[in-house]
């Protein structure tokens, strides 16, 4: 069947993958500060934080993906070309974040394991990507989306794409490879690619 109607799921579920979706960000955004920190400061009681919350990330990813296949698979009865397209990339958006959580995981295990190796010039790019990046999945987990009003979300928009620019350029040119710059600038791209697939999904 198909339909005009712009939002044709029921409102319950709507709200149920909405909310389980904003915890999973902002628990993931919480978790990429830590893990910056850690790597920034050498700090490995903060390290052990992360992994202590993984399960918790865990848990709501789970609960986050089985809500947004339900949404999908609602959209998919009743059919528009919009609500598919919202609900295909909530999905997209949720494995994204699991590979941040995957990220975020390796980055405190090698802050342990004392093979987070940062070259001095580079703690000011990975400070600025750890508060930026916190700050991204931060505004998705309200529903902030780029809009030519939205100064703030823009301007932390283009600090992520400079640090991901430098790291890139560093990660491409290293030759320890027990650094971080690597991880860095993976969950940068990640970050970004999730900014990505939350528009879409707006």
């Amino acid at each position: 069947m198909t339909t005009l109607d712009p939002d044709p799921l029921p409102a319950d579920s709507r709200t149920d993958a909405t909310t389980e979706l904003a915890c999973l960000l902002e628990l993931t955004s919480s978790a990429w500060r830590d893990a910056l920190d850690a790597v920034v400061f050498h700090d490995c009681e903060v390290a052990r934080r992360v992994l202590a919350g993984a399960r918790e990330r865990r848990v709501a990813a789970v609960r986050a993906r089985a809500c947004a296949q339900a949404q999908l698979s609602e959209a998919r009865i009743v059919l528009t070309a919009r609500r598919l397209v919202r609900s295909v990339n909530t999905v997209q958006l949720i494995g994204d974040v699991e590979r941040l959580e995957q990220l975020i995981v390796a980055t405190a295990r090698r802050v342990l394991s004392g093979r987070a190796h940062l070259d001095q010039d580079l703690r000011p790019e990975v400070a600025v990507l750890g508060r930026a990046g916190a700050q991204r999945l931060h505004d998705l987990a309200l529903g902030r989306r780029p809009g030519l009003r939205d100064a703030d979300y823009l301007a932390c928009g283009r600090e992520l794409d400079e640090v991901s620019q430098c790291l890139a350029r560093h990660a491409r040119a290293l030759r320890r490879p027990d650094g971080a710059v690597g991880l860095c600038a993976a969950l940068t791209s990640g970050v970004l690619e999730a900014s990505r697939h939350a528009s879409r999904a707006a």
